[in-house]
């Protein structure tokens, strides 16, 4: 796999090529899907571990500055210790819901049998809301453990839907 991709779940390491194990707090299965109002966008994301979701976002021409590019993979630890830049300012955080799973909530076996349960993790909710129709934007996922967040390491991006008519 190139770098970067994940394999047997362990991703790259992009600096160093080396594989990494996956911990408990970091997400996984990040995607997007549209909720039937151009100006949302769901955001879903799994952990091994409970938490408040949040989810960091803003217009992706915010982020690209004349000094440097946030979105670029070497600069995104420079992201989070600097807020003076005006497209982090610009950016919000979103909180969302979090769910999971046990051998009770299944309806019957073999799906409730515990020993062929596998723990589902949490799986992590949040709408982003008030996009404007056709822009692209950055988001990140993280979640917020009381004193703080522990984001994941990486900028994503999507284009916002339009309204039907356009």
């Amino acid at each position: 796999a190139a770098p970067g991709t994940e394999r047997d779940g362990t991703r790259q390491d992009l600096a160093l090529g080396a594989p990494q194990a996956r911990g408990p707090r970091e997400p996984r299965g990040v995607h997007i899907s549209l909720t039937g109002k151009a100006s949302e966008m769901h955001v879903q994301f799994i952990t091994g571990e409970g938490g408040t979701p949040v989810v960091q976002f803003g217009r992706k021409s915010d982020l690209m500055t004349e000094d440097w590019n946030l979105l670029d993979t070497g600069m995104q630890d420079r992201a989070m210790t600097a807020r003076r830049t005006s497209g982090l300012n610009a950016m919000a955080i979103v909180k969302g819901t979090t769910a999971t799973y046990a051998t009770a909530d299944m309806c019957q076996s073999p799906a409730s049998d515990a020993s062929d349960f596998g723990e589902p993790g949490h799986v992590h909710t949040v709408v982003l809301t008030g996009l404007d129709p056709g822009t692209d934007y950055a988001y990140r996922v993280g979640l917020g453990y009381g004193q703080g967040v522990r984001w994941e390491g990486r900028y994503r991006t999507f284009r916002s839907s339009v309204p039907g008519g356009w």
